[in-house]
């Protein structure tokens, strides 16, 4: 009886195992896109400033840019665009999307921004495609070469979306080794709660890749003490009982975003300045932890000078250039100046403040 019983699992198994790899195997083959041949580091006369179009204008809008709601069949243990909605307004943000998995999720009270995360495959191989008309499948789910990759991502950035790589510490999700080569993307997750690394800027900076840095809450649920105010049905409770999403503590809600310009007031604006690397990454140590002051960072081409400078006293500024080599310390200060030295392709700026962290993008030469 047991080997009848083996025997009818084998046929109708076995059938879907071909199918599977023949499937597998046929995308990898013909789904192939040329990767980055060569790495030409910065270089040139001129200095490139993401900051520097305005002047005047200052970055302190917050924008949350990765978010899962319950808009997902699959996901509805998660919160409504509703509840998250009131409870990010109440901490202030100017800018909320929702990357749902494989679907554009928009915004009710806030701007109409089109959002949503690629990747449905078992490396955890996330993207988000912000700014997107459509979605883009992930045709890969065991296993996509560089070729691949490199493939999808064109797909998803045509439009000229505004394509991140999430959290690559998950599952080594996005190894360095992987990323250097990819040409069709414009930032990677460096905070994330899933794990922080932004030595990997350095890393692709240093090639000449001028990649932009992103910081995320990636919510996937809130804290018990905030589930427990919310007007969620009893089947909703009882649901994420179920599936053990309560009494967590939910502690990365609300610590992870980017600042954005003053003069921002729509998607496209959003997306523009995303493009040029006019905002700064954000990671505080705790949810009530109070914001950062509205930070600058400018060049004087006359004095050949970088000048960081900050509303409120931070604990150091921290000048870094090629391969992560600290360049300068300003401890205990709210401006710091640095004179571009001549031999530097690029220099960014990390800062450290009591309540938190801040990530500036590159400034970098260019001919």
């Amino acid at each position: 009886m047991e080997g009848k019983k083996f025997k009818i699992l084998k046929f109708i198994l076995f059938p879907i195992f071909l199918v599977l790899i023949v499937y597998q195997t046929t995308v990898i083959l013909l789904f192939r896109a040329e990767i980055r041949k060569e790495f030409i580091p910065f270089s040139g006369a001129e200095v490139f400033n993401p900051y520097q179009e305005n002047p005047k204008e200052m970055l302190g809008k917050k924008a949350a840019l990765h978010i899962h709601s319950d808009n997902v069949w699959y996901t509805p243990e998660r919160h409504s665009v509703e509840d998250i909605e009131a409870l990010y307004k109440r901490e202030g943000f100017h800018f909320l999307t929702f990357s749902d998995y494989g679907k554009i999720t928009k915004p009710n009270s806030f701007p109409e921004i089109s959002n949503y995360e690629w990747g449905m495959n078992v490396k955890k191989r996330h993207v988000n495609v912000l700014g997107a008309s459509s979605t883009f499948p992930d045709l890969f789910p065991f296993y996509a070469s560089r070729e691949n990759i490199e493939w999808s991502l064109q797909k998803m950035q045509r439009g000229k979306a505004f394509v991140t790589l999430n959290h690559p510490s998950l599952y080594k999700s996005f190894v360095k080794e992987d990323v250097q080569w990819f040409k069709s993307y414009d930032a990677i997750e460096v905070f994330s709660p899933f794990g922080d690394n932004a030595r990997i800027l350095d890393f692709l900076l240093s090639k000449g890749i001028p990649v932009k840095c992103m910081s995320s809450d990636d919510l996937h649920y809130f804290a018990e003490n905030e589930i427990r105010n919310l007007k969620q049905s009893k089947l909703k409770n009882l649901f994420q009982i179920f599936t053990g999403i309560r009494n967590r503590k939910g502690a990365h809600v609300f610590r992870r975003y980017v600042l954005v310009s003053d003069l921002i007031s729509n998607s496209e604006e959003l997306v523009q300045d995303l493009k040029k690397g006019n905002y700064f990454c954000v990671k505080k140590h705790f949810a009530e932890a109070p914001d950062p002051a509205f930070p600058s960072l400018a060049w004087n081409p006359k004095s050949q000078k970088l000048v960081f400078q900050s509303k409120e006293r931070v604990l150091e500024i921290k000048w870094i250039g090629s391969q992560g080599k600290i360049l300068k310390i300003d401890p205990d200060t709210q401006q710091s100046e640095l004179e571009f030295p001549t031999d530097e392709p690029y220099v960014r700026v990390e800062v450290s403040g009591l309540f938190g962290e801040l990530i500036s993008n590159a400034i970098y030469r260019k001919k």
